[in-house]
């Protein structure tokens, strides 16, 4: 999803087509088969960040 914040930031892609790629990433995001919580609650921290960048929110520096 970050391609996705970058390409739309430069005019690659429509605000609409940003939406659709922070959509496609939630969804596909519970469809993975985490090997352990850590790891899952370790990915959605990352994923959690980059919907914040996309719907321009702003990110802490730990989490960048």
């Amino acid at each position: 999803m970050g391609a996705g914040v970058i390409a739309r930031r430069l005019g690659l892609i429509s605000a609409a087509g940003l939406e659709r790629i922070v959509a496609e990433s939630r969804s596909g995001f519970d469809q993975v088969p985490w090997d352990s919580p850590e790891q899952e609650a370790a990915m959605r921290e990352l994923l959690d960040r980059d919907v914040a960048l996309a719907e321009g929110q702003p990110v802490s520096p730990k989490s960048r």
